[in-house]
């Protein structure tokens, strides 16, 4: 009995165009069933007979290429029947009720060698909008894995046998976490690093630890917060503005306290060195300034005067009712004129600058004024002789409007010598009368004693 097919009137179909079900029912599912209702139950008949048949209604290679649709009511027993000699296939994507086999990859071969099925392939977002069932397999390709739907929930199922679907998170309450994210079976955690030369991170392999440690050579105190608040309590600040205790001794050790200026607390308390109070230049009620200078007197009879603008020479005067004689050099009232010293400062002169007063009088009854002044330089050994006098100072006196009455003037400010002054130097003064200054206005000869140079001691 021969079946005849509708074959002659199907519709052009190509591998990427899905048949209807009504084409497939029309023009696959009856003739099929028809074959296995003329083979029976027991089709061992001429396998070329079928062959015949299959071959009469595909193509001359023997198939038929096309998306075959399949109800699953409408699929048909077929233990063998479509078997031949493995010559002949059926070759196209077969779509089973609503799950579908998608792609030219997709395909059942009958014959000797069977293609196992392949899953779909999709992406997560794909995944996420089907209705799933479970014991659906997919192949993720966003995530690179398998997954299957189970109990409710899409799980991973990775390669070469099962496991769980893990993941993993920071917990607690505060803190920065290590953990990432999860890209596909991959955990990725962040690097812990650090933020600064003050933090050192050591990977410790031997004790399988991560080590952090603080660099202490690397923290600037003075930069670190909450000192600017003064928060420091126990401590002394350098500015003076934290008084130590009143009741406690601060001790600074066997080295004592290095510092130019002691100072006292208040105005009134002076300073206690080992039970010594010291206060406004007394130890213990006794005046030290004196201890703390030295004073060189330069005389008239031991001084010249200066080869060039010199004073008068020196004469000695005598006051006839006493018999009081004095050696004197006159200044003149119209002429700036000097006069000079050679000496030896003393070895406890501490180097520094000195200070002039000046002894005189004048015959003469008024109370103008002297302009007196002095200069002077240090020498060292190998110094040249013939070099520039350091810069003068100067100091007005007043006469006392009575004739031959002593006058001593107050001190100069302090005098630079030139040169580099040193304990045991020997120093060349020169003192002089600026007449020419508009604050001299004695009229008179202003009759030089001596000047009194006051040092400070080492």
């Amino acid at each position: 009995m021969t079946i005849a097919y509708p074959y002659d009137d199907l519709e052009t179909v190509t591998t990427a165009t899905e048949c209807s079900v009504d084409w497939a029912n029309n023009n696959v599912v009856g003739p099929l069933n028809a074959l296995k209702t003329e083979l029976g139950d027991n089709p061992r008949g001429s396998a070329a007979s079928v062959e015949a048949r299959l071959d009469a209604e595909h193509a001359d290679d023997g198939t038929h290429s096309g998306a075959i649709v399949l109800t699953a009511d409408d699929i048909p027993v077929l233990p063998a029947y479509l078997r031949t000699d493995g010559t002949n296939s059926m070759q196209g994507n077969l779509r089973l009720g609503d799950n579908r086999l998608i792609g030219a990859g997709y395909k059942t071969q009958i014959g000797d060698h069977l293609n196992p099925p392949a899953v779909p392939v999709l992406t997560t977002a794909q995944r996420d909008a089907l209705t799933p069932t479970n014991g659906l397999i997919i192949y993720n390709d966003t995530n690179a894995c398998f997954e299957f739907y189970e109990n409710g929930t899409w799980k991973t199922g990775g390669g070469g046998g099962g496991g769980e679907a893990n993941t993993a998170s920071n917990v607690g309450t505060a803190g920065v976490g290590v953990f990432k994210q999860k890209s596909g079976v991959d955990l990725q955690f962040k690097k812990i690093n650090a933020g600064s030369s003050k933090v050192t991170i050591t990977d410790d392999t031997a004790n399988s630890e991560v080590d952090i440690d603080i660099v202490q050579a690397n923290i600037d105190h003075g930069s670190i917060g909450g000192l600017a608040d003064d928060d420091h309590t126990q401590y002394l600040l350098a500015t003076g503005a934290r008084a130590g205790s009143t009741s406690v001794a601060q001790n600074f050790g066997s080295t004592g306290i290095k510092a130019n200026v002691i100072a006292e607390s208040t105005a009134d308390a002076g300073v206690t060195v080992d039970g010594v109070l010291i206060k406004d230049g007394n130890v213990d009620g006794v005046d030290v300034s004196d201890f703390l200078t030295g004073e060189i007197f330069l005389t008239a009879a031991g001084g010249w005067p200066s080869t060039t603008a010199g004073c008068a020479a020196v004469t000695q005067v005598a006051f006839a009712t006493n018999n009081v004689d004095l050696q004197l050099a006159d200044f003149d009232p119209a002429t700036a004129e000097y006069m000079q010293w050679t000496v030896v400062m003393p070895f406890n002169w501490n180097g520094g600058t000195v200070t002039a007063r000046f002894y005189w009088l004048a015959n003469d009854t008024t109370t103008n004024s002297v302009v007196w002044g002095l200069a002077g330089r240090s020498y060292c050994d190998s110094d040249a002789i013939d070099q520039e006098w350091g810069t003068a100072k100067t100091v007005t006196d007043a006469n006392g409007g009575a004739a031959n009455q002593l006058r001593i003037s107050a001190a100069t400010s302090a005098i630079t010598l030139a040169g580099t002054p040193l304990p045991g130097e020997l120093v060349q003064f020169r003192a002089f009368r600026d007449a020419t200054n508009a604050a001299d206005t004695l009229t008179a000869d202003a009759r030089l004693i001596g000047v009194l140079i006051t040092y400070t001691k080492a």
